[in-house]
């Protein structure tokens, strides 16, 4: 009888140690499944235009790796787009690259807001992720005002039922429209000089002129590896290459009148050294300007959280702890070069801690194992 009854709380040990392990394994998919985030993007100048009706699309293009940089995803995956430099002009730039290519090959994005009558629009149930933000230009009155693309991303760390409500504030570039201007397009190398053997004797560009075809044309050594091109009023002019040189990434600079295609040679090629360096040819380009600010609001109680915005001229990373409630707003502004981060005071969340996964876990493994142990006890 003694052994029947401690082979029935060996049994009883193992059911609930069973319930304690799904219980950590649910927890651990509802933390990661339920974080969700919205971006709330002022279609306005400072002037105080609003621009009613602008078009705003955004795109989950990847996330961070098991090293926890930054990688494409999905579809984007086979963009040939390095996002290993973080550098807040880098990730600028791959920003209007990235655009390009959803332009030029209609990717469908994951949601299309229009501003309303106040210049407002609403991204929602936005999960962690990083995100491609990239709007079209719009005529208000005799202007024209072109929105520049900006990466956002959604980091989660230790809740579940996690809402962050970030804002952005885009700055535009403006042209009237009776504007005439020329254009330039110029192809560089850059990062290959010990393996220059590896370059294209010359390579293809398309020019779009709002999101149509325009022209294709030929870029070498014969015209310089550039070509010029004149606009007699406004466009939305984008600037693709059509094959990208084998193990070389692509960036698409670009700032009101200049484009730059620039092939950056893949250090992480296994192709071997066997050139002397030759200098290859390198160029700068004028950044775009574009301001975005942000601004976090939650409403929830006791995590670790972190939110960043990546823009054209900075990284702001914003990391709350758990208190009180409170709202914080942080501004980045990204017409300078230099970052700017403002450390939020404590903000309260929802949520579950992470704390009770391992804690779940491991007592699950202890009970079924001991209940194990009564089971086959003599």
């Amino acid at each position: 009888m003694r052994t029947k009854a401690i082979r029935r709380l060996g049994a009883v040990f193992c059911l609930i140690g069973m319930v304690f392990w799904m219980a950590a394994c649910v927890l651990i998919h509802t933390t990661a499944a339920d974080a969700k985030g919205s971006l709330t993007i002022l279609s306005e100048t400072e002037e105080g235009v609003k621009l009613v009706g602008m078009q705003w699309d955004i795109f989950k293009i990847g996330g961070r790796n098991s090293e926890g940089k930054y990688e494409l995803q999905g579809e984007f995956a086979n963009f040939p787009v390095s996002l290993e430099d973080t550098s807040t002009s880098a990730l600028a730039f791959a920003a209007d690259t990235l655009d390009t290519f959803t332009t030029v090959y209609k990717t469908r994005p994951l949601d299309t807001q229009r501003a309303d009558a106040n210049g407002v629009l609403k991204f929602e149930d936005l999960g962690v992720g990083l995100y491609l933000v990239a709007g079209d230009h719009v005529k208000i009155g005799d202007t024209y005002y072109f929105p520049a693309a900006f990466l956002m991303e959604i980091t989660e760390f230790g809740g579940t039922n996690q809402v962050y409500d970030l804002t952005a504030h885009p700055k535009y570039i403006y042209k009237n429209a009776e504007d005439q201007d020329a254009y330039t397009v110029k192809k560089v190398w850059e990062k290959d000089e010990a393996h220059t053997f590896t370059r294209t004797p010359y390579v293809t560009v398309e020019i779009y002129r709002n999101e149509v075809l325009y022209e294709t044309v030929r870029l070498d050594d014969s015209n310089d590896w550039s070509y010029s091109w004149f606009s007699d009023k406004p466009y939305d002019w984008k600037v693709v290459e059509v094959e990208i040189p084998e193990n070389y990434y692509v960036i698409f600079r670009h700032n009101e009148t200049q484009y730059v295609v620039v092939n950056s040679f893949n250090t992480s090629s296994s192709i071997e050294d066997t050139t002397q360096p030759t200098g290859g040819e390198q160029t700068e380009t004028t950044e775009p300007t574009v301001d975005v600010q942000t601004e976090t609001t939650t409403e929830s109680t006791t995590t670790e959280t972190t939110t960043t915005v990546i823009s054209s001229d900075t990284v702001t990373e914003t990391s709350t702890e758990t208190s009180s409630s409170d709202t914080t707003t942080t501004t980045a502004t990204t017409t300078t070069t230099t970052s700017t981060t403002k450390k939020p005071e404590k903000l309260p969340q929802t949520g579950q801690l992470w704390w009770p996964v391992p804690v779940l876990a491991l007592s699950g493994l202890i009970m079924m194992g001991v209940g194990f142990k009564l089971r086959t006890k003599e």
